[in-house]
C-alpha cells in the first residue's frame, strides 16, 4: 500500500461524487443557498406578521359595574389601537367560569367580535376600581388586546398616584420608593457571539452528517449495485488503500458541506444583525482554527461510521435504512445544546458527536477548556480510526463485493487479523 494508490482512488472517487446530481444538491446547494435563504425568509415573515399584528386594532368589550364611566375614556387615550365598546347593560353578571364571557372572544366563536372582555367593579377602597380582563391565550390577537388594556390601566393607575402626590404637595419622584439600575458587563459583540454559539453548532452538526450521508452510500453500496466494486477490488491495490481513498473522498464532501454551511449561516446572521442594527458576531482566529480541527474530526467520524455500516448492506435502499441511525446521531447534541448552562466537561468530552458540538459552542463563545479540547480531539480521532479499520475489515471479505450477507459480528472477530489479510492481498 502506498500514498500514490490512496491518492489515485481518492481522485477517482471524488470525481465520480462531484458528477452526481443528488450529492451536489445535498452537499453543496442546500448548505450554501437554501438554508440561509430559509432563515432570512423566516425572519422576514416573522417581522411582517408582527408588524401586521401591531397595526391591528384590538376590539375590547367593556362591562362597567363601577359607575365611574371613565374606563372607556381611559382605554381610548393615546395611540393604543384599542376600540372599546361598552356592553349593553353594564350590570351584566360576568364571572370567569361563565360561557357568556368565553363566547364573546373572537377566536372561540365565529359570531363573536371581541378580542378581550374587561369587567370593572368598585374597589374596596373608596373611589377605587377593580378590573378583570378576560382573554384567550390561544389567540395572538386576544393576547395583544390584553397587553394593551393592561398598559392603559397601568398608565391610569400611575396618573392617579401622581394626582395624590400633588395633593400632598409632592412631585412625581415621591412615588419612587426603590430605584433599580442594571448594567451588562458584556459588549454587544459578546452578546452576538453568545447567540451565534447557541444556534450555529446545531446546524453545523446536522449539515456535516448530511454531507456525508449520500457520498458514503454511493462509494459503498452504490458501487455494489452498479457492479463496479468488484472490479475495483480486482485491481492491484491494497484493500486499505481502496477504503482510505473512498474515505478521503466522502470526508472531503462532508467538510465541503460543513464549510459552505458555516459560511452561509454566519453571513446570514451577520445580515440579520446588520438589518436590525445589532452588533455582528466576531469570531477570532483561534476559535476558527479550533472549529476547523473539530470539523475535520467530526466529518471523519461520520464518514467512517456511515461507510462501515453501508458496506454491510446489499442494496442502496437497504443501505439508507442502515445508515439512517448514524445520521440521526447528529440530532443527539440538540438536547445538550438547547441548555445554555451545559458546558464541555471531561465526562462529556468522551461522548461522540456531543463532545464536538460542545467544542463548537464553547469555541464560538470564547470559553473553550484546553484539557476538554484535547480529550475531545483524541476521542474523535480514535473513533474515526476504529470505524475506518472496521470498514477495511469488511472490504477484506469477498462476499462484500458479490452482494452476499455480511454479519457485523464476523467483522468484529476478524478485526485484529485484518492487517495480516490486507498485507497478503
Amino acid at each position: 500500500m502506498s500514498l500514490r494508490e490512496i491518492r489515485a482512488v481518492y481522485v477517482q472517487e471524488l470525481r465520480n461524487l462531484l458528477r452526481d446530481r443528488h450529492i451536489l444538491i445535498y452537499s453543496v446547494a442546500l448548505p450554501a443557498f437554501l438554508y440561509p435563504a430559509v432563515v432570512i425568509g423566516v425572519v422576514e415573515v416573522i417581522k411582517y406578521v408582527a408588524g401586521i399584528e401591531e397595526a391591528r386594532e384590538s376590539r375590547v368589550e367593556l362591562v362597567d359595574r363601577s359607575g365611574s364611566g371613565r374606563i372607556d375614556q381611559i382605554l381610548g387615550e393615546g395611540d393604543r389601537r384599542i376600540r372599546s365598546e361598552v356592553a349593553s347593560g353594564s350590570t351584566v353578571e360576568v364571572t370567569v367560569d361563565t360561557e357568556g364571557a368565553r363566547s364573546r372572544l373572537v377566536s372561540l366563536s365565529p359570531e363573536a367580535t371581541t378580542d378581550a372582555l374587561v369587567v370593572v367593579d368598585r374597589g374596596d377602597v373608596p373611589d377605587s376600581i377593580d378590573a378583570t380582563i378576560f382573554y384567550n391565550g390561544a389567540s395572538d390577537a386576544s393576547v395583544k388586546a390584553s397587553e394593551r388594556v393592561v398598559s392603559a390601566l397601568e398608565d391610569y393607575r400611575h396618573s392617579v398616584l401622581v394626582d395624590y402626590a400633588k395633593e400632598l404637595g409632592e412631585d412625581e419622584s415621591f412615588l419612587t420608593s426603590l430605584e433599580i439600575e442594571d448594567e451588562s458587563l458584556s459588549s454587544q459583540k459578546e452578546i452576538a457571539n453568545h447567540i451565534l454559539a447557541l444556534v450555529l453548532p446545531m446546524v453545523m452538526i446536522f449539515m456535516t452528517a448530511l454531507g456525508a450521508f449520500y457520498p458514503a452510500l454511493d462509494v459503498t453500496v452504490g458501487e455494489k449495485e452498479r457492479g463496479t466494486l468488484e472490479t475495483t477490488l480486482l485491481s492491484p491495490i491494497a484493500r486499505f488503500a481502496v477504503v482510505a481513498g473512498k474515505y478521503g473522498a466522502v470526508t472531503t464532501l462532508s467538510l465541503l458541506s460543513f464549510s459552505l454551511n458555516f459560511a452561509g449561516m454566519y453571513l446570514t446572521f451577520a445580515q440579520i444583525s446588520a438589518s436590525n442594527h445589532m452588533a455582528v458576531a466576531d469570531i477570532g482566529i483561534g476559535a476558527i482554527a479550533l472549529i476547523a480541527v473539530g470539523a475535520v474530526l467530526l466529518a471523519g467520524f461520520f464518514s467512517a461510521a456511515m461507510m462501515l455500516i453501508a458496506f454491510l448492506a446489499r442494496s442502496f435502499k437497504e443501505g439508507q435504512g442502515y445508515v439512517t441511525p448514524i445520521y440521526l446521531i447528529s440530532l443527539a447534541p440538540f438536547a445538550v445544546l438547547a441548555n445554555p448552562d451545559v458546558h464541555q466537561s471531561l465526562p462529556l468530552s468522551f461522548v461522540p458527536v456531543v463532545n464536538v458540538a460542545l467544542l463548537f459552542r464553547d469555541a464560538l463563545g470564547g470559553r473553550a477548556d484546553a484539557s476538554c479540547v484535547v480529550v475531545t480531539l483524541l476521542t474523535s480521532t480514535a473513533l474515526a480510526m476504529l470505524a475506518l479499520r472496521l470498514a477495511s475489515g469488511v472490504l477484506s471479505r469477498e462476499d462484500v463485493a458479490t452482494g452476499g450477507e455480511v454479519r457485523f459480528s464476523d467483522i468484529l472477530r476478524r478485526l485484529f487479523v485484518a492487517g495480516r489479510e490486507e498485507s497478503s492481498t
